[in-house]
């Protein structure tokens, strides 16, 4: 199980191909949402970002916070999603939390919170559902149904959420979470420390960690800078957790290349024309608005 569906549909494509059967068992590859789906039918359609985005750009000139994807990421992840005794943290709960438990400032806090407010209120008017909500509240209705669970990108689902999938196994001690909290795409404020303080409170049995040092798709040379960019990090930043700072050794006989170029529109274009029918290349940019900038500017030059 993990969040993107196409992750499910090529595990089941691989698994099935070995053309393995075995009368006594049966095997199900459930993206999150159809997870959701198995337990009770939720109406309305989930809230993505692009959603949310266009929801708080006719909000933004009432509010001092700025970053659409900042926000998106509180309140998936801080006041949603977090906790698994509501649907969603009080006011008082939000204000009161400690520096390292939030993306905002505590003198941002207010304004982030009753943003929030007129969210829900959107969500509701609109057949709009947050799946950390819906998460919640499918906890009642979730049955203890499956003998062993495989998650796959942990590092993408809430505690609720990941709460949940556990609740419907048999035998609570069986099963495996793989991840990498240096690879978050779905904004959720997840570490490993929030999962085994989740764990730890709740009785969770789950003690084996096993990490993984060894890289089996990148060339040395990228695997380098990966591991030199992450030295950057932590120094500035600090790591995540300690499970987070590990850095990789390489496996690939390719040595590979690393180039730098000019940030400026010629060479971009060039880029573009000689990478844009190819699978081989990745654009990698700091937020949302560049990412945009590529793909409105850059990708679609006649």
């Amino acid at each position: 199980m993990c969040i993107t569906p196409y992750l499910v549909e090529n595990s089941a494509n691989l698994y099935y191909a070995e053309n393995y059967y075995n009368e006594n068992s049966e095997v199900d590859f459930l993206s999150f949402k159809e997870f959701l789906e198995s337990i009770k039918f939720t109406e309305g359609k989930e809230i993505e970002f692009k959603i949310f985005e266009e929801w708080f750009n006719r909000n933004r000139q009432n509010t001092k916070i700025k970053h659409s994807y900042k926000l998106y990421e509180e309140f998936k992840g801080v006041l949603t999603g977090y906790s698994i005794d509501k649907e969603y943290l009080t006011k008082d709960d939000y204000l009161n939390l400690g520096v390292k438990q939030s993306v905002f400032l505590n003198s941002e806090r207010e304004q982030v919170y009753d943003l929030f407010e007129k969210y829900l209120k959107f969500i509701n008017e609109n057949n709009y559902f947050d799946s950390n909500i819906v998460s919640f509240k499918l906890l009642e209705y979730c049955k203890p149904v499956y003998d062993f669970i495989v998650i796959d990108e942990v590092q993408d689902l809430t505690n609720v959420q990941l709460y949940l999938i556990l609740k419907s196994l048999k035998n609570p001690v069986n099963f495996i979470l793989c991840g990498d909290s240096n690879q978050i795409v779905h904004p959720n404020f997840f570490s490993w420390s929030h999962i085994k303080t989740l764990f730890y409170k709740n009785e969770i049995k789950g003690n084996e960690i096993h990490i993984l040092h060894t890289n089996y798709r990148n060339s040395a040379t990228v695997t380098d800078l990966a591991n030199s960019l992450l030295k950057i990090k932590n120094a500035r930043f600090g790591s995540i957790d300690k499970e987070s700072t590990y850095l990789i050794n390489p496996v690939s006989s390719g040595k590979g290349e690393v180039l730098l170029y000019d940030d400026v529109p010629k060479i971009k274009q060039e880029l573009n024309q000689k990478t844009k029918t190819s699978t081989k290349f990745a654009v990698l940019v700091m937020s949302n608005e560049e990412k945009a900038e590529w793909l409105f500017k850059f990708l679609f030059i006649p």
